[in-house]
């Protein structure tokens, strides 16, 4: 595979998961969280993960 299909995979939202996660304990929130429920902590992290 080419450099550059490579990265166009990669910047591709069309075949990616996205995470959302506390970035203090891990849980997994939905999309539209702002803080997270288990910790209350306000730093969450948005990840899109290639299937």
């Amino acid at each position: 595979m080419s450099v550059r299909a490579l990265v166009a995979r990669l910047l591709s939202t069309e075949n990616t998961e996205r995470v959302t996660e506390c970035r203090q304990c891990g849980t997994n929130l939905s999309s539209d969280a702002n803080e997270c429920p288990e910790c209350g902590s306000d730093e969450i992290g948005c990840y899109r993960i290639p299937k």
